[in-house]
């Protein structure tokens, strides 16, 4: 399995890894800036083809994130999106040739 964390990276950073790594693939996705607008752009995840995004996002921010387009990006994609403000702490447990993703409510 192949992940692809991409920290605060926004839509030109996308596309510069894109254009510099063209045949990039992830099966699970990091989504950058905590789902802002401005990231998962949807030539970005039709490139990338995740089965699965994790968005780190405070409940109730004050930004208002993650954005209602990047979760319709995501969604749209068919990817399973995990969200820590929804989903508490995101646990990946990874044994022998294959894993489970497992959520633990705070």
């Amino acid at each position: 399995m192949s992940w692809l964390l991409t920290g605060d990276m926004g839509e030109e950073g996308e596309r510069e890894l894109l254009r510099t790594f063209p045949q990039l693939q992830a099966d699970i996705l990091k989504v950058g800036h905590h789902g802002s607008k401005t990231s998962s752009s949807a030539p970005f995840l039709e490139q990338l083809q995740p089965k699965a995004a994790l968005i780190s996002v405070g409940k109730d921010n004050r930004y208002g994130h993650p954005h209602e387009d990047v979760i319709g990006n995501l969604e749209g994609n068919g990817i399973k999106v995990f969200r820590t403000d929804e989903d508490g702490s995101i646990i990946y447990k990874y044994y022998k040739s294959s894993g489970t993703f497992r959520k633990t409510l705070p």
